[in-house]
C-alpha cells in the first residue's frame, strides 16, 4: 500500500513531514529556536488573515481600499474603455505599467493613494496577528472571557474576565503588566464581577473626538498588555 506523505506548509516551501523529522533529529538548539520563530510568525500571519475584519479600524480601512479601487476603475475605464480595468487589473505590475504608459495626474494620484492605503493595511495586519494570538493564549490557559470588545478607533481589544480569576491571572501572566497596581486596585473592588484586559499595539493615549471637538482619553483597562 502506498504511503501517504503529509506536508507542512508555509516554512519557505512545502516540506515533507519525514524530512522535517530528519531535520529536527539533527538540529542544535539554535536551529530549533529559528524553526519555532518561523512557525510563530506564520501562525500570526494566518490569525491576522482570518480575523482582521473583526477589528473595526481595519475593516474601515479595507473598505477605503475598495472605494479607492472603484475610483481607479472609473478613471482608467474613462481613459480606455468600459471593462478595461476589470480585464487587466490582475496582471502583474498592472498599476506600474499603466503609470508608465498613461502618466496622467489623476491616475498617478489615485494609484499612489491606493498604495498608501495598502501599506497601512499591511502594518495593521502585522499587529493584529499577535493580538489575536494573545487572546487565544489567555483563553487556552483556562480563563473565562465573558465578553470581548474591539476599539472603534484602534486595534485595541478589551477582554472581560471574572474577578474571581484575577489572582490566577497575576500568576500566569503577571510578568506582562504591573502586578502591584492591579492587586491594589482589585482589592478596593470586591463587589465588581469582572476585570478588564486590554491587548494593544500601543500605549493608552488620547484622541480627538470630532463630534465633541475635544481631546478624549482612550478607554482605560485594569490590565494593559502590549504586543
Amino acid at each position: 500500500m502506498a504511503r501517504h506523505r503529509r506536508h507542512i506548509q508555509h516554512i519557505g516551501q512545502l516540506i515533507p513531514a519525514d524530512r522535517i523529522r530528519q531535520y529536527i533529529a539533527h538540529t542544535q538548539l539554535d536551529d530549533l529556536q529559528f524553526l519555532q520563530q518561523l512557525i510563530d510568525e506564520r501562525t500570526q500571519e494566518l490569525l491576522a488573515e482570518e480575523g482582521a475584519n473583526e477589528f473595526p479600524a481595519f475593516a474601515r480601512l479595507a473598505q477605503t481600499r475598495l472605494d479607492q479601487l472603484t475610483t481607479l476603475r472609473k478613471l482608467i475605464d474613462h481613459d480606455q474603455h468600459h471593462g478595461y480595468f476589470a480585464k487587466h487589473m490582475t496582471e502583474p505590475g498592472f498599476f506600474h505599467n499603466y503609470l508608465r504608459d498613461y502618466p496622467t495626474d489623476p491616475v498617478f494620484s489615485a494609484i499612489h493613494e491606493l498604495w498608501h492605503i495598502e501599506e497601512q493595511l499591511r502594518v495593521m495586519q502585522a499587529a493584529i496577528g499577535p493580538i489575536i494570538q494573545w487572546q487565544r493564549r489567555i483563553r487556552h490557559a483556562g480563563f473565562t472571557i465573558n465578553k470581548t470588545r474591539h476599539s472603534q478607533r484602534s486595534l485595541s481589544v478589551y477582554l472581560y474576565i471574572p474577578i474571581r480569576e484575577a489572582e490566577a491571572f497575576t500568576i500566569v501572566f503577571g510578568r506582562n503588566f504591573d502586578i502591584p497596581r492591579f492587586e491594589d486596585m482589585i482589592s478596593h473592588r470586591p463587589s465588581d464581577p469582572e476585570f478588564s484586559v486590554r491587548l494593544s499595539d500601543h500605549v493608552t493615549g488620547v484622541y480627538y473626538n470630532q463630534k465633541e471637538q475635544a481631546q478624549r482619553r482612550y478607554r482605560e483597562a485594569d490590565i494593559d498588555i502590549y504586543v
